[in-house]
């Protein structure tokens, strides 16, 4: 099974025999992939040409002037057109070219040696040089091996990794609650939208359970911390989340990455400044903004159930931008809200910590022998916590900490 982790057995239907032949699969080939379908999304590898801000400069000034709202929605759409068309005339059959490029290359090198023979073969192996490093740069965004820095040509490197990437993420088969396997597409589509219908279903708690939940919190929060979180926001700080932003991270439904933004910043900074100000000041959220694309990431090696998964949101930057800069006001009142315990998502603390933590504490309890005192570990569910948090109970803490105006949220 650990060689073969997709391995199957089905039965084939009956024919002449009254024995119904087993049919054994060592991988599964049914792999749904929609290739008309695949979201559109920047290729950080087009920086390498300098038409490329020409395009930038010419489709997002073609808005100028628009409602400061729709305004940049309208321009990202006029730039992924104008990319698409671009990049299509430029980059078109890109290894083909490379191929053509290695085989000019040998029948040079074969040649007798001339001063126009030796010019001719650097400027081929300057067009290899590029094609190598487009390849290598397109490979690399797609392998999310973000802590590889520039170097040495990894293409076949970066390659696998994405080839392996996409064989983990894809979701050949699952299991339903009761056990039994589904393995059609529209039937994997039924199962992934009737799981999260229920994990994220409201479970409607009553307000005197909210208020028995929250009633030993205490305010940490004065007032001169909510004076500074109400502070209108500035430019300063929102360019600054921006330049904070790894530059390659996976785009949301408009296909930008954060380094579209950030290698345009000259051309494109006014108006993206102005729609996330006008949304952190006037809390004014413009249609399609808080769009995300779900995706699924396995918690564990080979996953068979939806509950062996991990939903991540994929935002479009601009939302990024406006949220990092909420969180970049918030980080100074962190060690104050949080608690001595709570060591995931805080700098300088790991999970781990709690891992290892409680394997003293089995420790302790297996190896105890003296005393009167008895103990115990308690084992609880808590995807509760994370899964169907609901609004009023978020309110409700916040209050209680000392948040008593939520417009900053």
């Amino acid at each position: 099974m650990q060689l073969f982790p997709d391995v199957s057995v089905t039965h084939l239907p009956v024919n002449c025999s009254d024995h119904k032949a087993l049919l054994l699969r060592l991988s599964d080939a049914q792999v749904f992939v929609r290739q008309n379908s695949r979201p559109w999304r920047f290729e950080a590898a087009w920086l390498q040409s300098d038409q490329c801000e020409q395009v930038v400069a010419k489709s997002w000034g073609r808005f100028l002037g628009c409602n400061r709202d729709t305004g940049v929605a309208r321009q990202i759409e006029a730039c992924q057109s104008s990319l698409s068309q671009w990049s299509k005339s430029v980059f078109h059959k890109q290894q083909k070219r490379g191929h053509l490029l290695e085989e000019k290359m040998a029948r040079l090198l074969g040649k007798q040696v001339t001063p126009e023979v030796n010019a001719e073969i650097d400027l081929v192996r300057q067009e290899l040089e590029r094609c190598a490093a487009y390849e290598e740069t397109v490979w690399r965004q797609r392998c999310k091996e973000l802590w590889l820095r520039e170097g040495d040509r990894n293409t076949g490197y970066f390659h696998r990794r994405a080839s392996q990437r996409f064989k983990v993420n894809s979701i050949r088969k699952i299991r339903e609650p009761s056990g039994q396997w589904v393995v059609s597409e529209e039937g994997i589509q039924r199962c992934i939208e009737a799981h999260f219908r229920e994990v994220y279903a409201s479970s409607r708690p009553l307000q005197e359970h909210i208020a028995a939940g929250t009633e030993h919190l205490h305010r940490v929060v004065d007032a001169s911390m909510v004076e500074d979180l109400l502070t209108p926001y500035t430019a300063l700080e929102v360019s600054k989340a921006l330049f904070q932003m790894a530059p390659q991270k996976s785009p949301g439904p408009d296909g930008m990455s954060p380094i579209f933004f950030q290698k345009f910043w000259h051309i494109v900074g006014t108006d993206v400044l102005s729609c996330v100000l006008n949304l952190l000041n006037s809390f004014i959220m413009p249609p399609g903004l808080n769009s995300t694309h779900i995706v699924l990431i396995p918690k564990c090696k080979h996953p068979e159930y939806l509950t062996q998964f991990r939903p991540i949101s994929l935002c479009n930057v601009i939302y990024k931008i406006a949220s990092k800069t909420i969180a970049n006001r918030l980080k100074p009142l962190l060690d104050c809200i949080f608690s001595h315990a709570q060591a995931a998502f805080v700098p300088g603390r790991l999970i781990f910590d709690n891992i290892l933590l409680v394997f003293e504490l089995n420790h302790f309890l297996n190896t105890k022998t003296k005393g009167g005192s008895g103990w115990m570990a308690l084992k609880l569910d808590v995807s509760k916590a994370y899964d169907k948090v609901e609004w009023s109970f978020l309110e409700q803490v916040l209050f209680k900490l000392g948040f008593l105006h939520l417009s900053f949220v």
